[in-house]
Parts: C-alpha cells; structure tokens; sequence
C-alpha cells in the first residue's frame, strides 16, 4: 500500500462535476490518503460521506455556478458561468490558499474550470496539477471548444462575453497562466470516459489516461425500490441543469400514460403543479444508480453522467439533448450504438414512445451497451484513476508545470 497523502480535489460546484469524482476521491481516502475535496457548501453532506474533509468555496465563487435567477439554463448561460466562475477562482485564490495553511496538499487534482487556480496553488507549492476531465477531454492536437464557443455566440451580442474575456486575459497574465490552459498540460491527465468514447482519441499523448467513468461507490446511489411487478421501467430524467419543462412533460405524459410501464420522471429541483397518470412515479431528485439498476430504457438529454451510468447498468437510451455539449454526447452515443437520438423541435408523443419501444426491443443496441460496458470496466474507473494518482506521487516522478 502507498504511504497515506494529502490530495486535493478542486471540482465544479454543479452535480455533473462532483458526483462523478466523489467515488474517484472517495477511492483514495479508503486507501488511507487524505482527501480535501473543494466545493460549494451544498455539497458537504456527500463529501462528509465519503470521509473527505470539505473545502468550501467563497460565496462569490459558489454563487456563479448556482444560475441564480436563470430560468433556462442556455449553452450562453454554462459557458459565460464556466467563464465568470473561473474569474472568481483566480480573484479569490488566495482565500483558497488560506483554507491550507499549515496543511497543503501533496497532490492537486482539478476540474479543468479550476486549472488556474490550481496551476497557482500548484506552482507556489511545487505539487502536481493533475488535471480531471468529465466531459469530452482536449489537447493540443484536438480542442472542442473554439467550435462551441462560436455555435453558442452566433448572432449574439458579444459585448459582455468580449469584456470578460478581456478580464481573464489580464487575470492569466497577472498569475503566469498558459495561455491554452489545460490542453497543453505535460501532466498526467485523467479522463473519465472509456477510450473509444473520446473522439480522435489517436490525438492524444500518453499522459492522457482514459480510466472510464468512477462509478463504483456511494455516489448516484440512495433508497429506492421498483414497485415490484414485472412492467418495464422507463427513466425520465433530464439532467441536474435543465428544471422541469411543462411542455415536454405533457409529451412525456401523452406518450406514456397509456403504456404498460413504469415510468420514473425526475423534475430536476422543482416541484410540478399538475397531477400524473397512475403508471408515473415522480420525484424532484432520484438515485440514479438505484433506479438505472431495473430500468429498461432511460430517456434523458444526453449528459455525460447519464450516458455513462445506463451503460453501466446495461440500459439503452433515448436523447434529447438541449445543449450543444449535449447534442456532441449525443452523436458519440448514437455512433456507439447504445442510443437513439431524437431533434427537440419535431419531438411528438408518437415519435417519443416508438423510439422508447424500437430501443428496448433492438438486440443490436443491447449488444452495442454490452461491449461499452465491458470497455467502461476494463478502463478500471476510481481505482485505476487512484493507481495512476499513487504512480505519480512517487519519488521517481518530479512534478511538472505547464
């Protein structure tokens, strides 16, 4: 066993960014490593669980991840708070310092949002940043998101996105910050999707490990038990980002209130004001593993957590994305063979249910599930991901800094 360490994990304060790197830090405190896990105050009961000690984010940092006051959460909407999140973590990285006196890490693991802040604190405690992907990775040879920044900004007034880009620029400068940040890292990278999810994965250098998603631990998991008969189980659930739609649940509802399912509708924090058909079960939140484990088919909008998850538990999918990130997991599943994808603006209740049915019964897209999900095990997940952390601790490996 590795000698106990002190790592620290610097995440995106949203539930697409911490649960699926809780199982991973998780992983390395049941190792015996010490884990500081940096989030928002939100999340401290999950980090508490898993015997982390919690290092909460400054309001204004916590606050920028929140959509405080947006009611559709936009493509325009992430990227300008990835943007204004990133802003605050280097305004205020040294109130992040402060929370490790006396007691700074031997290893900092970031979300790529954080890699600022963390080259900061990495550089000036002369520790490893080993940088974190949940998303589609990105490096020098392949980078998305010069291609979603265009798509998301097309036809907008681009006055606020210029002035902050303008404020990061000065903010990189000031802290010695690359200016291509985490693409070209020479650090050990961990993605946390299987190989053959990754577009042009060839692009990529051999510190980019591609270790599957963490998905064996506490995370995504809570009570919930099916009903007990033996009607198919159809999830319904659009993500952490996306709150309840009227209209698509009134499709939801005219698609499936006849059909001899059971049907889980997840709300996404809010609370509907209309009454369902005696077949639905609905909650603002569930445990998505608990219930991914009877579910036949799960219908969602194509987030990376989701698709990973049904995957895992041997679950096709119907997506809907509503992003662009989510229209390219989309197409990378569909490519996969595990998902069929409907367009937002035509969707109908018949097109709806027939592509619930035709997934369910399609032996190919069943078989195209079992070889992902033989690919996600075989990439080792958390403890692959805490291997490849203690290797890198070791004496023979000397930090290096972009």
């Amino acid at each position: 066993m590795a000698p106990s360490r002190h790592i620290a994990h610097l995440s995106l304060p949203l539930f697409g960014h911490v649960y699926p790197t809780l199982n991973f830090a998780g992983e390395l405190v049941r190792r015996g490593h010490r884990v500081t896990y940096g989030t928002s105050r939100a999340f401290a009961a999950q980090v508490e669980r898993i015997g982390a000690r919690l290092l909460a984010y400054p309001e204004a940092m916590a606050e920028q991840a929140a959509f405080t006051g947006v009611e559709v959460v936009t493509t325009v909407a992430a990227t300008t708070m990835e943007m204004r999140f990133y802003e605050q973590s280097l305004l205020l990285v040294e109130d992040l310092a402060e929370q490790f006196a006396g007691d700074t890490p031997d290893l900092i693991c970031t979300d790529p949002i954080m890699f600022g802040a963390a080259t900061v604190l990495g550089r000036r405690w002369g520790v490893p940043v080993v940088v974190t992907h949940l998303h589609f990775a990105f490096c020098t040879g392949y980078d998305w998101r010069p291609d979603r920044l265009r798509r998301s900004f097309a036809g907008q007034d681009l006055t606020e996105l210029v002035d902050l880009a303008t404020r990061l620029d000065v903010l990189n400068d000031k802290y010695e910050v690359p200016a291509d940040q985490p693409a070209a890292t020479e650090e050990l990278v961990l993605s946390f999707l299987p190989p053959r999810f990754q577009p042009h994965r060839e692009l990529f250098g051999p510190n980019h490990q591609f270790v599957g998603p963490a998905l064996e631990g506490q995370s995504y998991v809570g009570q919930w038990s099916p009903p007990g008969d033996d009607r198919p189980l159809l999830l319904i659930s659009l993500g952490s980002m996306v709150r309840e739609r009227p209209e698509f649940t009134q499709l939801c509802v005219d698609a499936f209130a006849e059909l001899d399912w059971h049907v889980v509708l997840t709300t996404g924090g809010t609370e509907p004001n209309r009454s369902f058909p005696p077949n639905f079960e609905v909650h603002q939140w569930v445990p998505l593993r608990s219930v991914l484990e009877h579910a036949s088919v799960c219908l969602n909008n194509a987030g990376m957590g989701a698709v990973m998850s049904s995957v895992y538990h041997h679950t096709p999918l119907v997506l809907v994305p509503g992003l662009i990130d989510h229209e390219a997991v989309a197409d990378r599943a569909v490519a996969m063979g595990v998902a069929r994808c409907l367009g937002e603006r035509d969707l109908t209740p018949e097109l709806l249910r027939r592509a619930v049915l035709q997934v369910e019964a399609d032996e190919a897209v069943h078989a195209a599930v079992r070889a992902m999900r033989a690919e996600i095990v075989e990439a080792g997940g958390a403890g692959r991901a805490a291997d490849l952390v203690e290797q890198r601790l070791a004496p023979a490996h000397p930090p290096r800094f972009p």
